[in-house]
């Protein structure tokens, strides 16, 4: 993935003139491998729940947002003992900043709750 998404990402400068800037988390998955490969640029991590050890990991690495420095050379990330079962949950930065009605932030309990809910009851796609 070097060749692609990381060349890409360091093309992108912006920040110095309009003050803006992205993140991103791209994700290829191979099917055939069992492979993930994945770049972060600023954004949180991905999560990939095990439900065979009832287990959640991160799909971390570092990774600036985009646009804040051409010079960065995004790092490229892989797991290569995904299994069928497993679940792989990305999401928007306004997930993790929702607060309830006390104004707490319920990011990662709730998710992980509903995250496990799915993982007892696997699809059968066929």
């Amino acid at each position: 993935m070097r060749l692609t998404v990381s060349t890409f990402l360091g093309k992108i400068q912006d920040v110095e003139d309009s003050g803006q800037f992205m993140t991103m988390f791209f994700l290829a998955l191979d099917t055939v491998t069992r492979q993930l490969e994945w770049v972060r640029a600023g954004h949180d991590p991905g999560l990939v729940y095990d439900p065979g050890s009832d287990a959640f990991s991160e799909l971390g690495g570092s990774g600036i947002a985009l646009g804040v420095d051409a010079e960065w050379i995004y790092e490229d990330n892989k797991k290569t003992d995904f299994s069928n079962g497993q679940i792989i949950f990305l999401s928007t930065d306004g997930i993790w900043e929702a607060r309830n009605k006390r104004c707490r932030n319920h990011r990662y309990l709730v998710y992980a709750d509903c995250i496990i809910i799915v993982g007892r009851f696997p699809l059968n796609v066929g």
